[in-house]
């Protein structure tokens, strides 16, 4: 699991640092369109492995109820969404997003994505009991 976390933030750092050179104009990489749905979906991506991976944060996060752990989701997505909304409006990052009341639409619609992105990328890297042990966490915890 290291080796996709160390995937994800890797990917992660270079297409940040590509889309921040060409819209600071340090230079011209031609590269595919960045998306702000692939963006959103690459933070969210990694925020969920985070949560369900790094020691500690693991730990915490499988102790809450499953209530919780979605309303954190909804918010974590509120904020996925609006940051890049943020980074795009800044011109830190370029993207397809607008700055306008259609962009405002779209930044409705990137927070439904990224939810259900955040679910599902769960849904299918959820740690099996056993590597719950060997992290450290209390199997009996989950799904408090």
């Amino acid at each position: 699991m290291k080796r996709v976390l160390t995937i994800v933030v890797l990917t992660l750092i270079i297409l940040l640092s590509f889309q921040t050179a060409n819209a600071s104009g340090f230079g011209q990489v031609e590269l595919p369109p960045i998306t702000a749905e692939s963006l959103a979906v690459i933070i969210a991506t990694f925020v969920t492995l985070m949560l369900d991976y790094f020691p500690g944060l693991a730990a915490w996060w499988d102790a809450l109820a499953v209530a919780t752990k979605k309303l954190i989701m909804v918010g974590l997505a509120i904020i996925i969404s609006g940051g890049v909304f943020v980074l795009v409006c800044s011109d830190l990052v370029v993207t397809n997003m607008v700055c306008t009341y259609a962009g405002a639409w779209d930044l409705i619609a990137n927070v439904i994505f990224v939810f259900i992105v955040g679910q599902a990328i769960h849904a299918g890297t959820k740690p099996t009991n056993a590597l719950k042990i060997r992290m450290g966490i209390s199997p009996k915890l989950a799904g408090k």
